[in-house]
């Protein structure tokens, strides 16, 4: 009797820790959009669009994630689950919402949902744009089996999506008013050269940059009356200058910008996202640094301006979640809030350098919660707000 007793009771302890066991580690499943519970409200509701992703060295087995995170007036997140694509990107145009990943590109508009299968698997995005009824993304694809480089622009619309090859790699990009503007070359000898987003290549040479040294882009290259900006750092000198191009003569005139206490300061001021981190916007170029310092260029007097600061941006976020996005004359800023310990939406003006509002964001711990659950984790590669 006593065997007997001891081993129900061995089977009872047992029972019990396979139900704890599944009560605490069971999670609730996390909601997500499909082609299918999309709804042609959600493109009119969209206030912003968020894109996290797994960076490229987890998806090798094909097995990377990503998310569009819809986000309305209220702060309230909706999420659709693509797969993985590192820098990916999502845009939106009238009303019309554009998202990507590897081997696809998602559109919603007031219709619902289509998915469009791309032949080229990308693993690198680069800047997206909108011009003549189409979407352009172009991304940083990778070696040929020729032992050559190739760029690719996906390029297309609700009709569908083709693909245009660059042969370039792009150490420095941008997209203004129907042209792609990049940086591309030899170390010894890189050039800004400008092409046409049509499906004909034709890439036209701009300026001689010279030898690529220890320099990097910090942003992407912008436009504004006849000039090219491009602002890019030196990591020997551990400086940043301005490059004032003039489209039609190509003359350079090289502007110093930005000076880094130590290599340090220099990692950690390094942009959130390179594609949306400075703008012209009436005369000024504002730039966005790591840390949260909005720094401010006088494009027509040539001199630099007092900068302002971000507030509550964390050196040591948990999230890696950090986003800015410029819209005319606001600086939209998501980022993780210690404080409240959830992340938030904060409209800055950019001429007086105030914060005008504060939006909560809801329902991203489901996100992160589901990544944890495949073993993963994300980052935010793109904001845009409408």
């Amino acid at each position: 009797m006593t065997k007997k007793w001891i081993w129900m009771g061995v089977v009872f302890l047992v029972v019990i820790g396979f139900v704890l066991f599944f009560i605490f580690n069971r999670q609730p499943s996390v909601e997500t959009l499909s082609l299918e519970t999309v709804t042609p409200e959600l493109a009119q509701d969209t206030e912003a669009i968020l894109y996290f992703s797994t960076t490229a060295d987890q998806d090798m087995n094909r097995d990377g994630l990503s998310f569009a995170v819809f986000i309305d007036s209220a702060g309230k997140t909706d999420l659709f689950k693509m797969n993985g694509l590192e820098l990916g990107s999502v845009y939106a145009s009238g009303d019309t919402l554009y998202m990507e990943d590897r081997n696809q590109v998602f559109l919603i508009d007031p219709s619902g949902l289509e998915s469009f299968d791309m032949p080229t698997e990308e693993h690198t995005g680069e800047v997206t744009g909108f011009h003549n009824s189409l979407f352009y993304s172009v991304n940083n694809s990778g070696f040929t089996e020729d032992g050559g480089y190739q760029s690719n622009i996906r390029v297309g619309n609700q009709d569908g999506f083709d693909t245009i090859h660059i042969p370039y790699y792009l150490h420095m990009s941008g997209i203004d008013d129907g042209e792609l503007f990049m940086v591309t070359g030899e170390p010894e000898d890189v050039s800004l050269q400008r092409m046409p987003l049509e499906k004909e290549v034709a890439i036209e040479k701009v300026a001689s940059l010279g030898a690529l040294g220890e320099r990097l882009g910090l942003s992407s290259i912008m436009k504004e009356e006849g000039k090219y900006y491009l602002l890019m750092s030196d990591t020997e000198k551990l400086t940043a200058a301005i490059y004032e191009v003039d489209e039609q003569t190509g003359e350079i005139r090289t502007l110093p910008f930005l000076t880094y206490s130590d290599a340090d300061d220099y990692r950690l001021r390094i942009p959130f996202n390179l594609r949306n981190a400075s703008t012209i916007y009436d005369g000024t170029l504002y730039y966005v640094d790591g840390l949260g310092e909005v720094h401010r260029y006088n494009t027509e007097t040539g001199e630099t301006m007092a900068s302002f600061a971000i507030k509550g941006i964390e050196e040591a976020s948990p999230y890696m979640a950090e986003q800015t996005f410029f819209q005319e004359g606001n600086l939209f800023v998501f980022r993780y809030d210690a404080n409240s310990q959830s992340h938030v939406i904060d409209t800055y003006d950019l001429a007086s350098g105030k914060r005008t509002n504060e939006l909560p964001v809801s329902g991203l711990e489901e996100m992160f919660q589901l990544v944890k659950e495949k073993g993963k984790r994300v980052a935010a590669y793109d904001f845009f707000v409408r």
